[in-house]
């Protein structure tokens, strides 16, 4: 998994694409990808996803010091926390199952 997304950066890398771009195929492609495919703990997800996260800051010229907290605020980069997707998307599936 780690090696698809970083896969997908390498690609948009190269790519003239704004942050709204990258936010709209993070938060609509790579994180259902990843939700689909497993559960996976709080480290594997940030793990897999810290080569994105660093993408995303390095196209938006932000410095990798930045906190992360800066990417996942609606009023600037708008990313959807990856963890707190995951624990959502249990809660929806455990509510539908019972």
């Amino acid at each position: 998994m780690k090696q698809e997304v970083d896969e997908v950066c390498n690609i948009m890398y190269s790519k003239p694409l704004t942050d709204k771009h990258l936010t709209y195929l993070y938060n609509r492609v790579v994180i259902p990808k990843l939700d689909f495919w497993t559960i996976l703990s709080d480290l594997e997800l940030n793990r897999i996803i810290s080569s994105y996260k660093k993408m995303i800051k390095d196209k938006v010229k932000l410095s990798k010091d930045v906190p992360n907290v800066v990417l996942y605020s609606n009023q600037l980069i708008g990313m959807t926390n990856i963890i707190e997707y995951q624990l959502q998307s249990q809660v929806t599936t455990n509510a539908l199952v019972e």
